[in-house]
C-alpha cells in the first residue's frame, strides 16, 4: 500500500491452480480491489465497522455471480 492507499499485488489459489493480480485501494475500515486472472475478473470489498465485518465478492460471466458475508462479534 502506498501513501495514497493504492494497493496492488499477486495472488495464487493452490487448489484450483489459479493465479492473477489485484489492484485497488485501502483506507480506514475499507478494502476494495479488482481481482483478475486469465479466467475471470471479480470485485472484492472488505468493510469493517464497529463489531461488524462485511465481505462482498461479485463476478460477471462465470459460474459464480456473487456473495455477501457479514460477520458480527457479540
Amino acid at each position: 500500500r502506498n501513501a495514497n492507499g493504492v494497493i496492488s499485488g499477486n495472488w495464487t489459489e493452490a487448489t484450483r491452480g489459479v493465479s492473477g493480480s489485484l489492484e485497488g485501494s485501502a483506507r480506514s475500515g475499507l478494502f476494495q480491489v479488482v481481482v483478475s486472472s486469465p479466467a475471470f475478473t471479480a470485485s472484492l470489498s472488505l468493510a469493517t465497522q464497529g463489531n461488524t465485518q462485511t465481505v462482498k465478492i461479485t463476478s460477471q460471466g462465470t459460474e459464480f455471480s456473487g456473495v455477501t458475508i457479514t460477520l458480527s462479534r457479540s
